[in-house]
């Protein structure tokens, strides 16, 4: 896949919903192989996160978890070898989410001259249990640095931002 410069996009919120399902239908000696992350990035690969919405939940934040975890809906845990860290699963939302639009010098990640789309959490993703990274709140976002959503939440010395 690298030298052919194939992306794979595994869909990694579709583990925590249907992981049960899929694991029983492909069996023990192949559920680990669902989904991968690991392996494809150690392969040289890029992956991007997304979602498959509406057939799977489409919440960054929740991708990112699945991402993470590897949890299954009752918890069971499959391929234990394809977990990243959540800096890992924050870039493939970001940064490489970007990348394989072709727009990762327009966005992906808050650079002098890209458009400033970015989001004002909670709590610092890479820094909570891995368990919570989902329940993580959204305060504000911003796209091409206007506020879109939460700007009542939000003041500066000059005063309150006011939504685009």
């Amino acid at each position: 896949m690298a030298e052919l410069a194939v992306t794979p996009v595994p869909q990694m919120r579709f583990l925590h919903e249907i992981g049960d399902t899929m694991a029983a239908a492909v069996g023990p000696d192949r559920a680990a192989a669902l989904y991968r992350h690991g392996s494809f990035l150690r392969a040289g690969l890029r992956v991007p996160g997304s979602s498959d919405r509406p057939v799977a939940a489409g919440a960054p934040l929740s991708g990112m978890q699945s991402m993470v975890l590897r949890r299954t809906a009752t918890g069971a845990v499959i391929g234990p070898d394809e977990r990243v860290d959540a800096a890992t699963a924050l870039r493939a939302y970001t940064l490489d989410a970007a990348w394989i639009a072709g727009e990762e010098h327009e966005r992906g990640s808050i650079t002098p001259g890209k458009l400033a789309d970015f989001v004002l959490l909670t709590d610092d993703v890479t820094a909570v249990e891995p368990e919570k990274i989902g329940d993580i709140g959204v305060v504000a976002t911003f796209v091409a640095g206007r506020c879109t959503h939460g700007a009542q939440s939000l003041t500066t010395v000059q005063g309150p931002i006011k939504e685009a």
